[in-house]
């Protein structure tokens, strides 16, 4: 008798009850000596109380990846107890939606989660379904947030992409293990518009955009260059959706842009009124995005005062961009130098586009070292930052 391969979904009440009859019947004796073995017999019981998914193959899925913004600071705070505990709450809460909106989680990858709408017997409104279950994964933060808080930790953040394409589903792995998932570019392309998200974002291709339009309201679009694609990516911003019913996506703080790690040199000179003081100060910018940048520096710097930066963003000196900035922040480090994030209020076009590029393909190289190291092409995430930090 050949063996099931084909199964993720068990009727755990029919399987029991046929694996205890088959006991039963292996303790009467009545069991046929001509009959098929026990192992045959129990694959046999397997089988009928599966719900087999659709046969292996080329068929169109909307892809769903989520990433936490903040847990890899929150893990250099906590035992690993804690952090077990924090990231069974959430997988807990996540799984709870993605099932109820008829996904498939993939697998988890850490505190990621990629899970497939599409590949049930029924994928009527698959994409539609994806989105609701975004928006309701967001909104569903808040209560992780609380448990979080009652538990002594940090709250966490979650940024969300999703796509829609033609993938291969099929069952990958060994004898010994096999997990149902989906191989192909358009997981590669969610799992970079999921690096574009910022915290408590939902963000969508162009693809799943089309076929959502007439149930989603979206904010700004954002055009971005992505590693492998000769035209910009359009991703667009959630607000709410209408299907099946009315969700809206909670507004978690002020969003500018995402933000990557860098290791930059920053000349910077104080400004006092209208005048920019002679004194020169050096320090390195550690983060970067497209509206500001984190700051750290031995010259004492002050919050709420200004200054102007000279980024330099290549090695040979050929790229540096002057910026006027503010700074938001500022925080005495046990080392002696200063932690102060800078939010850029005058920048030429030319400065602004050369910073978004950096930090545009700073994520697109953390996007292939990512995918490579989960082993499917897919899985990248945005900076995680302490949550005490300015945004960017």
């Amino acid at each position: 008798m050949s063996r099931p391969s084909r199964f993720v979904k068990v009727d755990r009440d029919a399987l029991a009850t046929r694996i205890a009859a088959l006991v039963v019947q292996a303790r009467s004796g009545a069991a046929d000596s001509t009959a098929a073995s026990p192992t045959d017999l129990a694959y046999a019981a397997i089988e009928s109380s599966m719900d087999l998914l659709p046969i292996e193959g080329r068929r169109e899925v909307t892809i769903l990846l989520s990433d936490l913004r903040g847990f890899t600071a929150m893990a250099e705070r906590h035992p690993a107890e804690q952090l077990v505990a924090t990231l069974d709450r959430y997988l807990a809460a996540m799984s709870r939606i993605i099932i109820d909106h008829g996904g498939l989680i993939d697998k988890f990858m850490g505190d990621a989660i990629m899970a497939l709408f599409g590949v049930s017997p029924a994928p009527d409104h698959a994409a539609e379904a994806a989105v609701a279950c975004a928006v309701e994964m967001q909104l569903a933060m808040d209560e992780v947030n609380r448990a979080n808080a009652a538990a002594g930790m940090e709250p966490l953040y979650m940024g969300i992409g999703l796509n829609t394409g033609p993938v291969f589903v099929c069952h990958l792995g060994s004898e010994q293990h096999r997990e149902y998932t989906a191989i192909g570019d358009e997981v590669n392309l969610a799992s970079r518009i999921e690096a574009h998200s910022l915290r408590g974002q939902v963000l969508l291709s162009e693809n799943t955009w089309r076929q959502v339009r007439s149930h989603v309201e979206i904010a700004e679009i954002n055009e971005v260059q992505m590693k492998g694609r000769k035209d910009v990516v359009r991703l667009y911003e959630v607000v709410a959706t209408h299907w099946p019913r009315t969700l809206r996506v909670p507004v978690r703080e002020v969003r500018r842009s995402p933000r990557v790690h860098v290791d930059l040199p920053v000349i910077f000179h104080h400004i006092e009124g209208k005048s920019v003081c002679p004194q020169r100060c050096i320090g390195r910018a550690c983060d970067l995005g497209y509206g500001g940048l984190r700051l750290l520096t031995s010259a004492a710097i002050e919050p709420h005062t200004d200054v102007q930066v000279l980024l330099n963003l290549s090695p040979a000196d050929v790229d540096v961009v002057e910026i006027c900035c503010k700074v938001r922040r500022v925080e005495k480090r046990p080392d002696g130098q200063w932690l102060a994030g800078l939010e850029f209020t005058a920048i030429e076009p030319s400065g602004r586009d050369a910073v978004k590029r950096i930090v545009d393909a700073t994520l697109q190289a953390g996007a292939h070292m990512a995918l490579s190291a989960a082993g499917i092409g897919a899985n990248v995430r945005a900076v995680d930052l302490p949550t005490t930090t300015p945004v960017a």
